[in-house]
């Protein structure tokens, strides 16, 4: 991100990140509906098999370790963010 605003002539780049967490029983189902819905949505494992970015086992094992996670006490996911402020002179 920073690179493409220089390279885009902004200056002054300021490059922060956050997290957001999902650890609630909420939060986890979720996740758990979201990964099953796009992720692991037969379109989206049709697409990368086609490419080769993965096998028909792999994403039938993805889905059965999502369920296992789902119903784990200790379940939770972070996703990471990278923002940038900048200033374009």
């Amino acid at each position: 991100l920073k690179g493409h605003l220089a390279a885009a002539g902004f200056d002054d780049i300021r490059m922060t990140g956050s997290f957001d967490t999902y650890a609630s029983p909420e939060d986890i189902a979720f996740v758990h509906q979201l990964v099953h819905r796009w992720l692991l949505a037969p379109e989206m494992t049709e697409t990368a098999l086609s490419y080769g970015a993965g096998t028909a086992e792999l994403f039938e094992r993805l889905g059965t370790e999502y369920d296992r996670w789902k119903d784990h006490p200790g379940a939770l996911c972070a996703l990471a963010f990278g923002e940038a402020v900048a200033v374009k002179p």
